[in-house]
């Protein structure tokens, strides 16, 4: 899948009436090193969260009419959410400014460890979503479907465990019962936890990949980097929620190609 990035210079370029985008493969990388058409090299970091870009995947993968795809997608955003949510509830419970990039460290290594368990993060989730939301979650296990007695968890195994296929209409319901979740979730979030909090641990997490990418990437220590964030459905910094059913009629995805809104 390609994603358009651009380089601090489009800014001149559209004032002068041009505009260009390089187009990247995205993959599971963060950092994209690209060339633009004025010769600058630069490396792009994504700030976009993964759970993020899957849902935004499976807008695509629905808007190509490979609705397997997008259900597998929609279901496995879900479950990045929740570890996204995990970080952010052990952030809050210890967000001391002096320890924050260093707990961000602490909870990496500890992520690790169940990285492979998704029963345990499950598990871990919902302790957490209780101890900081000071609220029951809701059950995974028992989200339906619009207009349906099919549970999220349900179609998913029949789809990717039995070979069951799917349509249209099966792979909109279940992205958009994906949807409602994580923007419930969101917005209790918003009620609970300081914005500099979940300010701080975005930035916080781009320090760590940062430092990750240059132990991997010496070469690039002395290289620009640019940050670029796309205006996903699901996105925690939106604070008005949008129209799914009118996101999907219209077909619009953060993989289509983006035009800077900038003005002279």
């Amino acid at each position: 899948m390609k994603l358009d990035v651009f380089c601090p210079c489009i800014i001149v370029d559209v004032q002068k009436g041009n505009f260009s985008a390089q187009q990247i493969e995205l993959d599971d990388n963060r950092f994209y090193p690209f060339e633009c058409n004025n010769g600058h090299k630069l490396v792009t970091y994504i700030q976009n969260n993964k759970y993020e870009i899957l849902f935004e995947l499976g807008l695509k993968a629905l808007k190509d009419e490979y609705y397997i795809e997008a259900i597998a997608n929609f279901h496995t955003s879900l479950e990045r959410f929740n570890e996204f949510c995990i970080k952010l509830f052990l952030l809050h419970q210890d967000s001391s400014p002096p320890l924050f990039d260093d707990k961000l460290k602490e909870i990496d290594s500890f992520w690790k460890v169940i990285t492979n368990q998704s029963e345990r993060q499950y598990g871990l989730y919902s302790g957490l979503y209780y101890s900081v939301l000071k609220e029951i979650p809701q059950d995974i296990q028992k989200i339906k479907l619009r207009g349906s007695n099919s549970s999220l968890v349900a179609v998913r195994n029949s789809i990717i465990h039995k070979g069951s296929l799917s349509n249209r209409q099966q792979a909109i319901d279940f992205g958009y019962a994906v949807f409602e979740y994580i923007w419930t979730v969101l917005e209790k979030i918003r009620e609970v936890i300081p914005n500099d909090t979940t300010v701080k641990y975005v930035l916080s997490l781009e320090i760590l990949e940062k430092e990750k990418f240059y132990n991997k990437n010496p070469k690039f220590k002395e290289v620009f980097i640019s940050t670029q964030a796309c205006p996903s459905l699901v996105s925690f910094h939106i604070a008005e929620k949008e129209d799914y059913f009118k996101c999907v009629s219209s077909g619009r995805t953060i993989f289509d190609s983006m035009k800077p809104n900038m003005t002279k």
